[in-house]
């Protein structure tokens, strides 16, 4: 699919070498080595993230690559700028017959980039937008024919799901419970948590053993693949989830985007399951999320489902009854 564009406009990179350094996600990987007719693609890795090269390439050939595939490694940015530096120079200085055609740019490796293209400044710098390359020189595009799925998001990172959608790394099932939710948001992976539990003290010795796993298999993936692959979001487990992870990491309350990503905004379906019923409120599931309802008297239950457009304390959706004759 080129969506329009003559053979002219897209970034021809049949036969060519490209050079990609790879840091917080893995997705550049994947849709390089979905373009037809590259020549070979060199991963610049770093020693943190990668200390067995080999793993890269395995993981590689694991989803049916058989693009001609090397891989460079450096110190990376957590070795501090000059060092980082100073290794992406040593290393090239090795390769003195080394040139590549065009230089894959992400977000997380500027500073590698910022050095790589010192070196080899006729290179063609490239970047993924949505589902397409682009050109950072002239703005052409070259479209790849598949969006990463999410079983290869997760394969490239050394993941996977078994049958109840709990994870494994390398194969090895991790402590979290089931996902609820997991989906491509642009370039990388969300994974999802939602305790469907009262919040009461009933509860929460179930609570604080789910949130715990939960922040044991995060910490996992992160000392695994490092920081920025994936987001998590981990809903409804209370200050337990706040004990066991890192707020900056893990978002623990869904915002109102999130409730209106699943439902027609302002506007709630007529029929909703309920969670639980207390004297004062009643819980129910919208989506794959919650919303919460003041309990009325009987001769109040009549009318349309409206929300409050506010969440509560629990991360719950507030909805209301709008009585009929008031619309």
């Amino acid at each position: 699919m080129n969506d329009g564009k003559t053979a002219s406009e897209l970034i021809d990179l049949e036969g060519k070498k490209l050079l990609i350094p790879v840091g917080g996600s893995r997705a550049n990987i994947i849709q390089a080595c979905k373009i037809k007719g590259v020549k070979e693609i060199h991963l610049l890795v770093t020693k943190s993230l990668f200390p067995d090269s080999n793993e890269i390439l395995k993981l590689v050939r694991n989803l049916g690559f058989n693009t001609a595939l090397s891989v460079i490694q450096i110190e990376g940015p957590e070795a501090g700028p000059r060092n980082c530096r100073d290794s992406i120079l040593q290393r090239f200085q090795e390769m003195s017959d080394y040139s590549p055609d065009a230089i894959f740019v992400t977000g997380s490796t500027l500073l590698m980039v910022a050095t790589i293209c010192h070196i080899f400044p006729e290179a063609e710098l490239i970047a993924l937008r949505g589902k397409k390359l682009v050109s950072l020189s002239n703005g052409s595009n070259y479209s790849t024919s598949k969006e990463i799925d999410v079983d290869e998001y997760l394969a490239i990172h050394g993941l996977s799901l078994n049958k109840e959608n709990r994870l494994c790394l390398e194969g090895i099932l991790l402590p979290a419970p089931p996902l609820d939710q997991y989906n491509m948001e642009g370039p990388k992976l969300t994974l999802t948590w939602v305790n469907w539990d009262k919040p009461t003290h009933k509860f929460n010795k179930k609570r604080k053993v789910e949130a715990r796993a939960i922040g044991s298999t995060i910490k996992q993936i992160i000392d695994h693949v490092g920081i920025g692959a994936f987001n998590f979001n981990a809903y409804y487990f209370g200050q337990f989830i706040l004990n066991s992870t890192n707020q900056l990491i893990v978002k623990s309350k869904p915002t109102l985007d999130d409730f209106f990503s699943q439902i027609e905004y302002s506007s709630i379906p007529e029929s909703l399951e309920e969670i639980s019923v207390d004297k004062n409120f009643t819980t129910y599931k919208i989506g794959k999320l919650q919303a919460v309802m003041k309990n009325k008297k009987q001769s109040d239950t009549s009318g349309v489902l409206r929300t409050k457009d506010q969440i509560d304390r629990h991360g719950r959706l507030i909805i209301e009854l709008e009585n009929l004759e008031e619309l």
